[in-house]
């Protein structure tokens, strides 16, 4: 767990809200809370790798080798200085724009299916020296989650298992 909320746990990242570490009477760290996301965030960067196409790569080399640009250096120049500010201005800019509208949407959706929908929250215990251990339970509502983790914790220190009332 980092301080910022995010538990790595295998190849992908689980986002944890409202976490506490406790120990067992093993001597045992486990830390508690909500998990935001039961499934990994989408790699948008793999989607565009795997529909790239090799053809339009060579239709702008095709292209430059149209102009002639040993008569003109100020022509050579000017299109080096535009190839320059669009590969390290412009198209990083729109890439970083375009992650940031996923990331939004992958939230607002988030906050939608949790109010709307009554997706319930994901309270889980993660052993933090043996991450096999852990453990997760859907628990419906943001007061019935805070329950949730608080008995969690109760019964992590008490009997050093984590486990939920029936009643949840």
């Amino acid at each position: 767990m980092t301080a910022s909320g995010f538990v790595r746990k295998g190849s992908r990242l689980a986002i944890v809200l409202r976490d506490a570490a406790v120990s067992s009477p093993e001597g045992e760290r486990w830390q508690v809370g909500r998990r935001w996301m039961d499934k990994p965030l989408p790699d948008p960067r793999g989607l565009f790798r795997r529909d790239r196409d090799e053809s339009l790569a060579n239709a702008g080399i095709e292209t430059l080798n149209a102009i002639d640009l040993m008569d003109s250096p100020v022509a050579a120049l000017a299109i080096a200085a535009a190839a320059l500010l669009i590969f390290l201005v412009l198209l990083p800019l729109i890439g970083f724009a375009l992650e940031l509208l996923l990331v939004l949407l992958v939230i607002w959706s988030g906050i939608a299916a949790r109010l709307f929908l009554g997706r319930p929250w994901i309270v889980e215990a993660v052993n933090l020296d043996d991450a096999s251990r852990s453990a997760a339970f859907p628990v419906k509502g943001w007061r019935g989650s805070g329950r949730a983790v608080e008995e969690l914790k109760r019964s992590i220190v008490t009997s050093g298992t984590p486990a939920l009332p029936a009643s949840e």
